[in-house]
């Protein structure tokens, strides 16, 4: 799925998202996402490529991504 340029992409979204069982891949580039909501997302998602470019994810956010077994490319 590709949400790109979208600010609004907040934890209501994540939460639209969990009835995405199959979610694999999620492209957010340049969109509004946070820390917690990338948390939210990883909660209920078993996602193999997460694209953040143009996010203001900070260490903290990519250190929640560390933990997923699943995750085989972040960008």
């Amino acid at each position: 799925m590709t949400i790109n340029d979208r600010p609004e992409v907040d934890s209501q979204a994540a939460e639209a998202l969990k009835g995405l069982a199959f979610l694999r891949y999620l492209y957010l580039s340049d969109s509004g996402i946070s820390d917690e909501t990338v948390r939210e997302i990883f909660r209920t998602h078993s996602l193999h490529t997460f694209d953040l470019d143009g996010t203001k994810i900070t260490d903290l956010g990519v250190a929640n991504l560390a933990a997923s077994r699943d995750l085989r490319d972040l960008n």
